[in-house]
C-alpha cells in the first residue's frame, strides 16, 4: 500500500468540519463541544471517510470520546509537538 500524497493538517480538519457543519469554525476554542454545534455520529463518520483518504485510521469511538478540537487533535495525531515516543 502506498502512502497518501498529502498529510492531514489542522487546517484541513477545520475546513472539513466547517463544510460538514455548514458553519464558520475558525474562531472555535479547543474545548468547544462540537456536538453542541450540531455534530452527530453520521457527520463524524463522514469526516472519518474524508480523513481515511489521508491514511488516517480513526474510529467513531476515538472522535466521540472527546468531541472537541483539542480531543480531535490528540486522536488524529495533530496535537502539535506532543508526540509520544
Amino acid at each position: 500500500m502506498t502512502s497518501p500524497a498529502r498529510q492531514l493538517t489542522r487546517e484541513q480538519v477545520l475546513g472539513d468540519l466547517a463544510e460538514t457543519l455548514e458553519e464558520d469554525v475558525e474562531g472555535l476554542d479547543e474545548n468547544t463541544d462540537l456536538v453542541s454545534l450540531g455534530l452527530d455520529s453520521i457527520r463524524m463518520m463522514h469526516l472519518m471517510v474524508l480523513w481515511h483518504r489521508y491514511g488516517v485510521e480513526v474510529t467513531l469511538q476515538d472522535l466521540s470520546a472527546n468531541p472537541t478540537l483539542g480531543g480531535w487533535w490528540e486522536a488524529l495525531g495533530l496535537s502539535g509537538g506532543r508526540e509520544q515516543g
